[in-house]
């Protein structure tokens, strides 16, 4: 059939073929087509056959036009009714996949961040069912990070950050491997994406295993033109923990020799010794209990010194940062409470070093937190001061989008404190009035030169929520966006 129409008007007299056996022939085609049978009174016997194949209407002879008309109405009430029930069912299938692919992630992230390797239960027995995996596989796991210098150096910004994922998810199953691979968001970082490779073959998936990251790598780059870096984990007999560990070990060593490249478990399992450079740290004790700035910038740089991270795995870092994070918040402790000292609670979060690129914002970080421990004003120098400059700038290009102070510090190695304290210092502003100075000089500009509605301008300067951007304005402004575009 060269025609795909949703009705079919046949008489039942016709040369060669009758209506009923067109009727047959065309179902055997395509089932869902409707049919309207003309006849006359003579042939009214067909009907109950007509009637018992389906047949949508049934129209006597001599045609009248009303009863053409509600015939066809009728009819095409039916096929808008089915569609509708057909999309609804569809959706409905979408929304449960979509639920069950939900449910699944969850409970994947749940064996990789807490599962030991020492148990198993009917929880993991049940994950390995649904999964359709055998319980004599192996698996490596591929820890994707998409790198902070892609939303400012690509033509993705931070509100990409889904659809980046999207993509990069899409490259992953485009790439072909034996054995199972599984490709889901991480639930403890919203630019990770995290990958399970599996086999029954452990010789192929130690082997093969880099090489498909590797592909994975060059073709997310290629292709979106963003900054990845990639950690791999050895092979372990259980999605659990220790996967990530390994995963998330050989991903810290970006801080030792950069982003944008993949690190294998594998190649720095042999240089995990940790010795602490104690007595550098006991040096930089003092040097706080002196207040002594150059020597607590100079010491801070020798613990971190290049030599002393030749051939060490990047849990030197994760060591060292914990003893002063820990030295620090003692001493905030313990100092007096009139001095109202304080320390970012972050800092004990080991996830807080995924916010760094390499060791030189590591240490920039660590000065300006003690520099604002001690509340000391000599860190307003060029240094601070071209990084605010730089801050600025992302806020001028950013102002309407989601922004977070501790994200913006960070990104530019100093202390959400500090930050904040030499923001105000070069601009006169805290940098939530800057924000907000900037939407509001813009929404001005919009309510003039454009015809744009008042939602659309508040939607366009960064505020969801129309109301609170009335009241923002009104606060600022004194007139309301309506007077203001008025002139009143």
């Amino acid at each position: 059939m060269k025609q795909k129409p949703d009705i079919v008007i046949t008489d039942i007299r016709m040369p060669f073929m009758d209506g009923l056996q067109l009727i047959r022939k065309a179902k055997e085609v395509d089932s869902n087509i409707k049919y309207i049978i003309i006849s006359g009174y003579a042939e009214f016997e067909y009907a109950e056959q007509a009637l018992n194949m389906g047949v949508s209407g049934y129209i006597l002879k001599p045609i009248v036009d009303q009863d053409l008309v509600r015939t066809l109405k009728k009819v095409i009430e039916e096929i808008e009714y089915e569609y509708k029930a057909k999309e609804a069912s569809s959706r409905r299938d979408v929304l449960e996949k979509y639920c069950e692919d939900i449910a699944l992630e969850k409970r994947l992230n749940q064996a990789i961040y807490s599962f030991r390797h020492d148990e198993e239960d009917m929880d993991y027995l049940d994950l390995l069912k649904d999964l359709k995996l055998d319980e004599s596989y192996r698996y490596v796991l591929g820890l994707i990070n998409i790198d902070g210098k892609t939303y400012y150096q690509s033509a993705f910004n931070y509100q990409d950050v889904e659809l980046i994922k999207f993509s990069v998810k899409n490259i992953i199953s485009d790439i072909e491997t034996k054995g199972v691979k599984i490709a889901f968001n991480s639930y403890k970082d919203k630019n990770q994406i995290l990958v399970i490779l599996c086999s029954n073959d452990d010789n192929y998936l130690k082997v093969n295993s880099s090489s498909f990251f590797a592909k994975v790598y060059n073709s997310i780059v290629k292709y979106l033109g963003i900054s990845i870096t990639i950690g791999i984990s050895s092979s372990e007999d259980m999605i659990c923990y220790e996967l990530f560990r390994q995963a998330k070990e050989a991903f810290d060593q970006r801080l030792i020799n950069g982003d944008g490249r993949l690190y294998s478990y594998d190649s720095i399992a042999g240089s995990m010794n940790v010795t602490i450079p104690q007595d550098e740290i006991n040096l930089l004790r003092k040097y706080i209990e002196r207040r002594d700035i150059g020597n607590i910038e100079i010491i801070l740089k020798a613990i971190f010194f290049e030599k002393n991270l030749e051939n060490s795995a990047a849990i030197y870092i994760r060591v060292v940062w914990t003893e002063i994070a820990n030295m620090l918040i003692k001493a905030a402790n313990e100092s007096k409470p009139d001095l109202e000292r304080s320390i970012d609670p972050d800092m004990l979060n080991g996830e807080i070093l995924n916010r760094f690129n390499n060791v030189e914002e590591i240490v920039s970080y660590l000065y300006t937190s003690i520099i604002d421990f001690l509340k000391l004003d000599k860190v307003a120098d060029m240094k601070s001061r071209s990084k605010i400059k730089m801050a600025i700038q992302y806020i001028d290009q950013h102002y309407n989008e989601e922004i977070s102070i501790n994200e913006i510090a960070y990104m530019y190695a100093m202390s959400p404190n500090y930050f904040s304290t030499v923001f105000k210092k070069e601009t006169g502003m805290t940098v939530v009035n800057y924000i907000t100075d900037m939407r509001i000089k813009n929404a001005c500009r919009l309510l003039k030169e454009t015809r744009a509605s008042i939602v659309d301008v508040s939607h366009e300067v960064g505020y969801q929520d129309t109301q609170y951007f009335f009241r923002v304005f009104k606060k600022i402004t004194g007139k309301t966006p309506l007077e203001y575009r008025k002139g009143d």
